[in-house]
């Protein structure tokens, strides 16, 4: 082969990763955004144009699913329907306050445990007593990075008075500990970071597509959630709803 022939390929080659990394920004521009759902009433869906998520690779063991908006307020259209959403989506009982504070769309925020980086457990019930924000994520998500730094500037803002838990999907695979908590330390991140190492929270909480962020309440009841990518805007609103 000639040298004429070699430039001319690897010209051709050039242009096309040129065009295939043009073609994959104007997808992602025209990606549908991500939405706030909301399980109270007068909520809705509140629209980002960020884009969706990307997709984790996960064992599907059985798990207790997570209510979507949709699901709690069709269910919750009739005095027996409300039965159905009580019994069967929350995970546990909880009587400690009257049930006639409560609105019958709302779910318990499923239990599970997850790990710092020196490997000591928790429990998502361990931070009852304080509204919490709960976001699924993985180091190499650009969707997740792309909402981290308003994640920073609203742990900051909110003090203690807003417990964040930003809870990494480590399959050990394409995530580890050591990656992950090296990509938290390099872009100077101080909110928590913890570890589902036993993809027992992605499970849970159905977060086959990351970034996911749920909105718990002190009483621990799910508010809120959204799948994708959130703006600062969409992050203070899921805040103002669980204070």
């Amino acid at each position: 082969m000639n040298k004429n022939k070699i430039w001319i390929l690897l010209l051709a080659f050039v242009l096309l990763l040129g065009g295939g990394a043009f073609l994959y920004h104007k997808l992602a521009e025209k990606a549908p955004g991500s939405q706030l759902q909301t399980l109270v009433p007068g909520g809705g869906k509140q629209e980002s144009t960020l884009p969706v998520g990307e997709t984790v690779t996960l064992p599907r063991e059985p798990a207790a699913p997570v209510a979507s908006a949709a699901t709690a307020e069709s269910k919750a259209s009739s005095p027996a329907a409300t039965e159905a959403v009580t019994a069967s989506d929350a995970p546990e009982a909880d009587t400690t306050a009257p049930p006639a504070t409560r609105d019958p769309r709302l779910q318990l925020a499923p239990d599970f445990t997850f790990y710092d980086a020196e490997g000591n457990a928790f429990k998502l019930s361990d931070f009852r007593g304080a509204p919490v924000v709960l976001n699924f994520w993985a180091s190499w998500c650009p969707p997740c990075q792309m909402e981290m730094p308003d994640f920073e500037t609203q742990y900051k803002e909110a003090g203690e008075e807003v417990r964040f838990l930003m809870v990494n999907v480590t399959d050990n695979q394409r995530e580890t500990v050591e990656g992950a908590a090296a990509f938290i330390e390099e872009k100077g991140y101080t909110f928590p970071v913890y570890y589902d190492t036993a993809q027992e929270g992605a499970r849970t909480y159905q977060a086959y597509s990351i970034p996911r962020t749920f909105f718990i309440d002190a009483e621990g009841y799910l508010i809120a959630n959204a799948l994708g990518a959130i703006s600062g805007a969409i992050l203070q609103q899921g805040i103002n709803m669980i204070r």
